[in-house]
């Protein structure tokens, strides 16, 4: 179990460095889930066109019989509608943008509060008794309940957080935290 550091420097490391990890998975999961939405929108939007153009020819060669090309291309048209529509449930990647939006609003709300903490609290030392150890705890079941993300995306989100925060442009006129 986490106690309050003895000095406010160290208990203000501590919470500017988890602030730094969870700010990262804040903005990761913001990505993945727009990277999710935005692939779900590029395969539902070929399978209704799709459909609805293999639709329209179905009818079209019901009422004159045309060659055998047009009844070819009606066929692979059907069935480029059907693989679409298959992975795009398979893939679910409207429900795994879901699961990473709320991901990033658990993080989001963690974050503000540490942050809230770490800009009105003049002595960290005073933070109530197991008030660290709530900050985990919380974090840890976040971490547990949110989907995975890809090391690639994490790492790029990382060096994006840490750029910003070392430039000072992250918090705006608030303090700056130390950077260690």
């Amino acid at each position: 179990m986490y106690t309050v550091p003895d000095t406010d420097d160290t208990c203000r490391r501590l919470l500017w460095n988890w602030h730094l990890a969870i700010r990262i998975c804040h903005k990761a999961h913001i990505k993945a889930a727009a990277f999710l939405h935005r692939s779900n929108r590029r395969f539902g939007v070929p399978v209704v066109i799709l459909s609805t153009v293999t639709g329209a020819s179905v009818f079209a060669t019901i009422e004159s019989s045309p060659d055998v090309r047009i009844r070819i291309a009606v066929g692979l048209v059907s069935v480029t509608a059907g693989v679409l529509a298959g992975l795009q449930t398979f893939l679910g990647h409207a429900d795994r943008a879901e699961t990473h939006r709320v991901a990033a609003q658990r993080y989001g709300a963690l974050r503000r509060e540490l942050e809230e903490v770490l800009h009105t609290c003049t002595d960290l030392t005073v933070l109530p008794e197991g008030y660290l150890a709530d900050i985990r705890m919380r974090w840890d079941e976040i971490d547990k309940d949110s989907p995975s993300l890809s090391q690639a995306l994490y790492e790029r989100v990382a060096r994006s957080v840490r750029k910003k925060r070392e430039s000072g442009g992250e918090f705006g006129v608030l303090s700056s935290p130390p950077i260690v």
